[in-house]
């Protein structure tokens, strides 16, 4: 499978995690979330220290992801 085919794989999937996720809008963590969001993808923010971020409820970890987040993208 060719690179762009598996960059449409990863995104093909339905919903995803971002552990790393950031309240402060500068922060990479908060860009990639948003990147999601204002591209129509669904997407569970990880943070455990926020309980919010973008206004979606964010999980404490990924052992508190809700079911069926296909794919996860770890933002160091």
């Amino acid at each position: 499978m060719s690179r762009p085919q598996n960059i449409e794989t990863f995104l093909a999937a339905g919903t995803f995690g971002v552990a790393g996720a950031s309240v402060d809008r500068n922060k990479y963590g908060n860009k990639v979330l948003r990147c999601y969001l204002q591209n129509g993808f669904t997407a569970i923010p990880i943070n455990p220290k926020a309980s919010t971020i973008e206004g979606i409820e964010a999980a404490a970890s990924v052992a508190e992801l809700p079911d069926g987040v296909d794919r996860l993208l770890i933002v160091k």
